[in-house]
């Protein structure tokens, strides 16, 4: 077996054995056997090009706090599974800026009191309805992390002026795009490990106050794996690592432009998109 993949079920079953470890931990299977957590879609609007809007809408107990998109070392980020819908082509995530979360355990990346998550459907015949039905598989985390998953369905249709709003809000609350705001790229640099790549990443971005900040390393690779990242700082320079490795073993190409950073603290969220490599 290669060493990634050893690696990373290694990594999965530390996961399993905690979770089967902690007292009253179980699979919940819907919101009503979950009562940290009460889960919903929503509909949005119709007046997309592509299909309709909506959103997950996640409702927490006091308390409790659910991940982002990405679950950080030993978070469990939703996952949908979007069989069984009607008209529906693909979706896409608008996902709202995250937290850093303090804990005991280390800092969470996520949402404490609820989660608006904005939805656009593509709908495979435009102009008509869709019906959307999914299983979901979210991390709940409160003195100790359950696993949630629950079935929604959901025929979109125009939303009340609330849920509308709740989606607006969501929409406006986005991670700051350092392109858009004249930030330069990060500077990347690779060296060769064993399987993949180690990854550094240079970026001019000055501190935004005191309190930590986390760094997220993503590629839209599912045959790769990025390791939660390292980083320090030299004034306004923020320099942090990650390793990619190839899950199956494979020599890959990295692809600088499908890169993607995102630093979060407690007062913002900046995301690079794209580096730049020497040479």
């Amino acid at each position: 077996m290669k060493p990634a993949i050893r690696h990373m079920l290694r990594r999965v079953a530390r996961h399993a054995a905690l979770l089967l470890a902690l007292p009253g931990v179980a699979l919940a299977d819907g919101a009503s056997d979950a009562p940290m957590v009460d889960v919903a879609l929503i509909s949005g609007w119709q007046d997309s090009p592509t299909g309709p809007v909506g959103a997950l809408k996640v409702t927490l107990a006091p308390g409790w706090k659910t991940y982002w998109r990405v679950g950080g070392q030993s978070g469990f980020p939703p996952v949908f599974d979007w069989a069984g819908s009607e008209n529906l082509a693909g979706v896409a995530f608008d996902w709202p800026r995250p937290e850093l979360i303090e804990t005991e355990a280390g800092p969470i990346i996520g949402y404490a009191n609820q989660l608006i998550l904005p939805i656009r459907f593509l709908a495979k015949i435009a102009g008509q309805p869709v019906t959307a039905r999914a299983t979901l598989d979210l991390g709940v985390c409160r003195d100790v992390c359950v696993p949630v998953s629950t079935e929604l369905s959901l025929r979109l249709g125009e939303g009340s002026s609330a849920e509308r709003f709740l989606i607006d809000l969501a929409l406006a609350d986005q991670p700051q795009d350092a392109a858009a705001a004249g930030m330069a790229r990060a500077d990347c640099t690779l060296h060769p490990v064993r399987d993949g790549i180690r990854l550094t990443a240079s970026l001019n971005l000055p501190r935004s106050g005191s309190g930590g900040e986390e760094v997220v390393f993503e590629l839209p690779r599912p045959d790769l794996w990025l390791a939660p990242s390292a980083s320090r700082r030299d004034g306004d320079h923020l320099i942090a690592e990650t390793t990619v490795l190839s899950l199956d073993g494979e020599a890959f190409a990295f692809d600088a432009e499908a890169l993607r950073i995102t630093i979060i603290d407690r007062h913002r969220a900046v995301e690079f998109n794209g580096c730049n490599l020497p040479g």
